[in-house]
């Protein structure tokens, strides 16, 4: 999302066993700081950038902003359409782009190179980047280990709400 200070995000990161922000890389966070108001909640800034990493429960990770991350803690706010994406998917990734951060970036692009694109698909393009509102990625990782050179294979699905 934008701000008057720069880009915002917000990452939700649930895993299958406990993780403590106490173990991350001293050389990139700063110490943990235990929040005043909320018991079990910790805090680590990322040394170097305006970001936190906030832990509560033992397999969740907040990371982020902080006026993301204090958006996404609010426990009586009704969770925005970004984070309803977000949250929705049954594979292990999945991106959500606010399409109103890069709508700018999308417009110039296509009226620089429109004179490129056939005449029959000029207006529908430009509503697309005009009415779009999330880019949404999801990424299905198979790992395999029977494979002759074991690895991990991808897919990546991407569509538009």
């Amino acid at each position: 999302m934008p701000s008057i200070n720069g880009p915002e995000f917000g990452v939700s990161i649930t895993t299958t066993a406990p993780v403590d922000i106490a173990s991350l890389n001293a050389k990139l966070f700063g110490g943990i700081t235990a929040s005043p108001k909320v018991k079990d909640m910790r805090f680590r800034t990322v040394n170097g950038a305006p970001m936190k990493v906030v832990q509560s429960e033992p397999q969740k990770v907040l990371f982020g902003t902080e006026g993301t991350l204090r958006r996404m803690m609010t426990s009586n706010s009704k969770p925005s359409k970004i984070v309803e994406l977000a949250s929705s998917s049954k594979y292990p990734f999945r991106a959500v782009t606010a399409f109103e951060t890069v709508r700018p970036l999308v417009d110039g692009a296509f009226s620089d190179a429109s004179g490129r694109v056939p005449p029959q698909f000029r207006d529908d393009i430009q509503i697309v980047i005009d009415e779009l509102q999330f880019l949404v990625s999801e990424t299905i990782c198979i790992s395999n280990s029977t494979w002759t050179n074991p690895g991990i294979a991808s897919t990546t699905l991407s569509y538009l709400t």
